[in-house]
């Protein structure tokens, strides 16, 4: 592995952990200004993308990324984990639960001179959703 490599699975590393800290604002250091961030069927900009995560730690305080890979091929790093988390804040107009959750996550960023410049995250909502409590219809899994 080339040290570029190695260096910007480190910057996902510690975008992650700091996430994981509470500490959502690290991602303004580690993107670049223009960075897109698709989600599902979205594409958020950084100021976008701080907005839903402070919205998504207040809903799940205690959120943690479960890493289980993580690994650079060219300007890419791809993340496989499963987040965990306890619901006690309202989410997408849901009150809180006091649930404990999993569900599974893959993001493959592309990295431009050090910082993440685009991100590509898909989660498993449906069964989050599921685990909340909501009816969810056996034709959307």
């Amino acid at each position: 592995m080339s040290s570029t490599q190695e260096q910007n699975e480190d910057v996902v590393r510690r975008f992650i952990t700091e996430t994981d800290r509470g500490n959502p604002e690290i991602l303004l250091e580690v993107m670049t200004e223009d960075a897109r961030w698709h989600l599902g069927g979205a594409t958020l900009d950084r100021e976008s993308l701080l907005a839903a995560s402070k919205s998504f730690n207040a809903a799940f305080p205690d959120l943690k990324h479960g890493l289980e890979d993580l690994f650079a091929v060219g300007d890419r790093v791809v993340m496989r984990g499963v987040n965990s988390g306890t619901h006690t804040g309202e989410f997408m107009g849901l009150a809180p639960t006091d649930r404990s959750v999993k569900f599974g996550i893959l993001i493959i960023f592309r990295l431009e001179e050090g910082r993440i410049a685009e991100a590509w995250e898909e989660a498993d909502v449906l069964g989050l959703l599921a685990q909340l409590g909501v009816k969810v219809p056996p034709d959307a899994t």
